[in-house]
């Protein structure tokens, strides 16, 4: 689990949310947002990149990019693998058969990587 801040994207103060670290690449954290497009964090996040991340005892400005078609469908097959009941457990309350087409993860699930700018 993370913390991540992250700026409204229309009231411009400072909000935070905890989400699960799905994998890490590369030594830097990657969460999806779980409710798609319409999660509040990940419509911030689209409209300014630029978040903070406390994670485990660590805290760093990061860039949280979108990972393109191809990464995603990696990271969903990867996470299939290594998480299977938790896969299954998303794809039983989003309706959607996450569990069995990493595609279609791909396409349903946002995933960021959250690149550090500067190591506090």
């Amino acid at each position: 689990m993370l913390l991540l801040e992250h700026r409204g994207r229309k009231s411009g103060e400072t909000r935070r949310s905890v989400l699960e670290v799905t994998a890490v690449r590369n030594g830097a954290p990657v969460v999806v947002s779980g409710f798609g497009t319409s999660s509040d964090w990940y419509r911030n996040v689209v409209a300014d990149p630029a978040v903070d991340v406390t994670w485990g005892r660590t805290s760093f400005a990061a860039v949280a990019r979108r990972l393109d078609h191809a990464e995603a469908v990696e990271h969903f097959a990867r996470y299939q693998v290594e998480h299977p009941r938790a896969t299954k457990n998303l794809a039983e309350r989003l309706g959607v058969p996450v569990d069995r087409d990493p595609e279609v993860a791909a396409d349903a699930l946002p995933a960021f990587v959250l690149e550090s700018v500067d190591a506090r």
